[in-house]
């Protein structure tokens, strides 16, 4: 059988090649399609292949941008830890009377069996125990109120991260006639203890009826009471006194035998009294900012809001490094995030919801009090806020609301029938919301899971029994009570 090859040439136009020889009925039925070269078509699927390479080039780059957003709000205040759709208890601390996370390390104060208490530091990431000393405080009635927790951190020059305790076995209860009762103190002694490995620096002995201690700068600022005063001395800690305030306490009688504590907020030292009234915040120089508040809200120890009542209205004052630094109108608008990709803003309830520009004391934009309780207007019942990439988050009881930082522009609405809002909380990828209770039960058994966009993403099965959930020091921790105790647990 003879066989005959034909050379074809690449870049021949095949559309003059015959068609198969058929029948004459069959030959107009037949359909001659010109052929494309194989050159045009290795041409062609290189363009495809570079506009797919393309997209996915720029899919990957988009990838990698958000990755590193999200990886850079985990270094902000608030933002726990990416999680997945279960989280699991690490470890517990049960009856924590103070808890402090400082970077990787955990403090807890707690009592013993035999009522005194012990100061711990932990390992945060498994709870494991890597110091641990005695107080040696004895509470002195069940009835005893905890007039500050025993020990707080602090960062001294000389020592760097330190913890600071209170040793005394001074007392405030509730009496007998439902009114607060002093049992004063036999003795005070300060200590001050190495957080990382329980060094021990100082022990000293103070006068009995000292109340509360705090180290502000390497500054030891102790309160004393003594006739409807709140006297301040502030030393360096080996004693040496630098200066002394005196407060009026506006307390009388038994309304004045409650617990006076000192914190560090504002850069300063905040005084509440004994009829818990506040009596100011002191500057680390021993001046008194005004003392006409209403209210306080902490930010953190460099900055302090603080609200005073004009009337009908509210007043906001801005206190940066324990100096007034704007003064805006309204009540401020709990904050739990902020990683300033708006820059410095206060967000308050001043006829509407009002985002203040802090360094010039401008409004910048205003959200309307809307007529009725529905999703799509806004409620003067916020109870927190974030602000997160650019947008602003509130929330109340029943509804999340997502407005659009640089206008006010509401971008989005959450109201599923049914659900309820707790506490609003991200890793910074999404949203997750904690609800105030699920159906049937008192407990939180899983959180429900939003986009950043406001679209539903499934939900973070719990741990059984916790009965709420929160974050800070960019960890996760729920809580779990039962017969007047309670745990603090670790959530991964």
């Amino acid at each position: 059988m003879d066989m005959q090859r034909v050379e074809l040439d690449e870049d021949e136009d095949r559309s003059d090649l015959a068609a198969p020889a058929g029948p004459d009925d069959e030959l107009a039925d037949t359909v001659r399609r010109p052929r494309r070269s194989r050159r045009g078509a290795v041409v062609l699927g290189a363009g495809a292949l570079l506009v797919v390479g393309s997209l996915v080039g720029a899919q990957a780059v988009l990838d990698a941008r958000e990755r590193r957003a999200v990886a850079a709000l985990q270094d902000v205040d608030g933002v726990v830890p990416p999680v997945g759709d279960r989280m699991t208890a690490v470890f517990s601390i049960a009856n924590p009377l103070a808890f402090e996370a400082v970077d990787d390390l955990l403090m807890t104060v707690a009592a013993e069996p035999d009522g005194r208490q012990r100061v711990a530091v932990h390992s945060a990431q498994d709870g494991r125990e890597l110091w641990s000393a005695p107080i040696g405080t004895a509470r002195t009635s069940d009835d005893a109120v905890l007039a500050r927790p025993p020990c707080a951190t602090g960062t001294s020059s000389a020592w760097g991260d330190v913890v600071l305790c209170l040793d005394t076995d001074g007392s405030v209860r509730w009496g007998d006639t439902g009114e607060l009762e002093r049992d004063e103190a036999t003795y005070a002694r300060l200590l001050v203890l190495g957080l990382a490995d329980g060094t021990e620096h100082v022990r000293r002995d103070l006068a009995p009826d000292v109340r509360d201690v705090v180290l502000l700068d390497d500054l030891l600022v102790t309160a004393r009471e003594g006739a409807g005063q709140v006297v301040l001395v502030a030393s360096d800690v080996d004693g040496t006194v630098r200066w002394r305030k005196r407060l009026a306490d506006g307390g009388a009688g038994a309304a004045g035998a409650g617990p006076i504590s000192l914190s560090i907020a504002g850069g300063g030292v905040w005084v509440d009294g004994s009829s818990g009234s506040p009596l100011g915040l002191v500057t680390r120089e021993g001046e008194v900012l005004a003392r006409a508040v209403g209210n306080r809200w902490f930010s953190d120890e460099r900055s302090l809001l603080l609200t005073t009542s004009r009337g009908s209205a509210t007043q906001t004052r801005v206190v940066r490094d324990a100096a007034v630094v704007a003064t805006v109108e309204g009540d401020p608008v709990s904050s739990t995030v902020d990683d300033g990709s708006l820059g410095d803003v206060l967000l308050t309830d001043d006829e509407g919801l009002t985002l203040w520009d802090v360094a010039t004391g401008e409004r910048r934009w205003v959200v309307p009090e809307g007529d009725d309780d529905g999703s799509d207007s806004y409620r003067r019942t916020a109870s927190g806020s974030m602000v997160l990439r650019g947008v602003v988050y509130v929330w109340d009881d029943a509804v999340i609301r997502a407005f659009a930082g640089s206008d006010g522009r509401l971008l989005w609405t959450d109201a599923p029938p049914g659900s309820s809002v707790a506490e609003v909380l991200t890793d910074g990828r999404r949203l997750l919301v904690s609800p105030q209770f699920e159906e049937g039960s008192d407990t939180v058994m899983s959180l429900r899971a939003l986009t950043l966009d406001g679209e539903p993403a499934g939900r973070v099965e719990l741990p059984s029994g916790l009965r709420w959930t929160t974050s800070f020091e960019g960890m996760f921790w729920g809580v779990r009570e039962g017969d007047g105790e309670y745990d603090v647990v670790a959530l991964r």
